[in-house]
């Protein structure tokens, strides 16, 4: 994932919300360790622990299968 790329996931919770949109869990993976701490980075960064509370931030080996009301990768 190139940081563009986080730059544009980021405020996809954010947009959701903002357009009525009760997002209950998120979860959002990557393929590497490097790019997962440049999420958790940039998403404590920009957004409330209350908001974060519901985005669950993965690699995609690591990541256990479970309901998620949206998935971005």
């Amino acid at each position: 994932m190139h940081p563009v790329q986080v730059l544009l996931i980021v405020p996809a919770v954010g947009l959701m919300r903002e357009y009525g949109h009760e997002v209950a869990s998120v979860a959002i993976l990557t393929p590497y360790k490097a790019q997962l701490a440049l999420l958790r980075s940039t998403f404590a960064g920009q957004h409330s622990k209350a908001a974060l509370a519901n985005v669950e931030f993965a690699t995609v080996d690591g990541f256990q299968v479970c309901w998620f009301f949206l998935m971005l990768t």
